[in-house]
């Protein structure tokens, strides 16, 4: 199981108990506006805990709420060059306060700290500002945006931008 915790969070593997609110995230409709994931089931989700897909999941200190999630993949633009792409979904009423950039700082630590690779990127639709924004401030290069790049779960096709940062860039930002 995987478990780290920042000043208010607790980064860890989603339980069973987690499913009713992953599948609320999942389906929320200003999480899905700007995400490639079509809305899922609650059986779909209950069946991705139980194969342990959701190994970065958000939550409270205190309460344990679970209040969004953290993916980290291949990354998909680069060959053979030590790199993971990661990917964040944040429940709406948790917004704003910091949440994000405190577990995504924590993240990036974990990542570079226990994955052989040296650059982690990620990707956010380009009229998503505020992750656009966040990425940035932790440090994040805008290394460009391709256009018409991906479609969204809602049928939108967006542009893609482009960021990533490498590990011996992580000391002077994050």
């Amino acid at each position: 199981m995987k478990h780290f915790e920042t000043e208010r969070l607790i980064i860890r593997t989603a339980e069973q108990a987690d499913a009713d609110a992953l599948h609320a995230l999942f389906c929320d409709a200003d999480v899905v506006k700007f995400n490639c994931m079509p809305k899922t089931t609650i059986e779909t989700v209950t069946e991705l805990i139980a194969k342990d897909a959701y190994r970065y999941c958000i939550a409270l200190k205190g309460d344990n709420a679970l209040i969004g999630i953290m993916f980290v993949e291949h990354d998909d633009l680069r060959y053979k060059a030590g790199s993971r792409c990661i990917s964040c979904q944040l429940m709406p009423a948790y917004r704003r306060k910091g949440y994000m950039k405190e577990a995504l700082r924590a993240f990036i630590n974990y990542l570079f700290d226990t994955e052989d690779i040296e650059l982690i990127s990620a990707r956010a639709f380009e009229p998503n500002l505020a992750s656009c924004a966040l990425l940035k401030s932790l440090g994040f290069t805008h290394e460009g945006t391709l256009r018409h790049a991906v479609r969204s779960g809602e049928g939108i096709v967006y542009n893609d931008c482009l960021y990533s940062i490498k590990r011996d860039e992580l000391a002077i930002t994050v």
